[in-house]
């Protein structure tokens, strides 16, 4: 498998695992929707 096949097909887990994370206790460092930053 290419560098590129092996990067895609770790995709679908990569964002299962930032989707999960995103609700952690670094979730309130974040800025809102709609906030200016």
């Amino acid at each position: 498998m290419s560098y590129a096949e092996t990067e895609t097909a770790s995709q679908p887990a990569c964002w299962r695992r930032a989707a999960a994370l995103a609700g952690g206790p670094g979730a309130a460092a974040l800025p809102v929707a709609g906030e200016r930053v």
